[in-house]
């Protein structure tokens, strides 16, 4: 009798897993998962907005609720973003900005005019002629993709809804002084952004960014 008994309780512990195994294997049919970076924690808007808005962008997920820790849905919705590419960089001299005073400009134009070679058309008393003919303003211009993706529970894409694509281009600005120790460099805005293409990109936080704004356009 004994021995009867241990065989079956060694005969539930067996099948007591396997029933839960069949369990978490299950489809359950009227889920689905949304899958975001850390970026977003749980309870930021951008989850507010996805799950309000994404069932009507896709059909397979209308009627659906959204899936809890333990559950194996039949949808996911994975966010996925690339890397930036960069286009092309623009460099444009920067100068200070005429005063608005209009008889001081035409005051100032004139000793110019009289003294061309002994007076500078800017301000000298706030920036140096070294100063404004070294300040240049340099403009990343770039792109990269940034998609959300349903899959089926096998993993087959269904949909791709693009947030971001390659045809965008954004921009991204540096104001640079290419001096050195207030004297004229050989330093130009050429050799600066060979020298500094990594400052140049745009961070991953700013592409982040971006996307934030095409999630919460939705």
């Amino acid at each position: 009798m004994k021995q009867t008994f241990l065989l079956l309780i060694l005969a539930n512990l067996i099948t007591l897993p396997s029933i839960s195994q069949r369990n978490l294997t299950q489809i359950d049919n009227d889920k689905y998962r949304i899958n975001l970076p850390d970026y977003w924690g749980k309870g930021n808007k951008v989850w507010h907005n996805l799950i309000e808005k994404i069932p009507a962008l896709c059909e397979e997920l209308k009627g659906k609720d959204l899936c809890g820790d333990k559950c194996n849905p039949a949808y996911t919705i994975d966010f996925y973003i690339t890397e930036p590419i960069i286009f092309d960089y623009t460099a444009v001299k920067k100068f200070p900005a005429l005063s608005t005073n209009t008889q001081l400009n035409a005051k100032q134009e004139a000793i110019r005019i009289k003294n061309p070679l002994d007076y500078h058309r800017y301000n000298v008393n706030t920036i140096s002629n070294t100063d404004y003919q070294n300040n240049w303003d340099i403009t990343t211009n770039y792109g990269f993709q940034c998609f959300l993706l349903l899959k089926d529970n096998s993993g087959k894409l269904l949909t791709k809804i693009v947030l971001v694509d390659t045809n965008q281009v954004w921009s991204k600005q540096h104001i640079v002084n290419l001096s050195s120790n207030g004297n004229f460099s050989a330093l130009t805005p050429q050799t600066y952004i060979e020298n500094n293409e990594s400052k140049l990109s745009p961070t991953p936080k700013e592409l982040m960014e971006i996307a934030e704004q095409k999630l919460l356009s939705m």
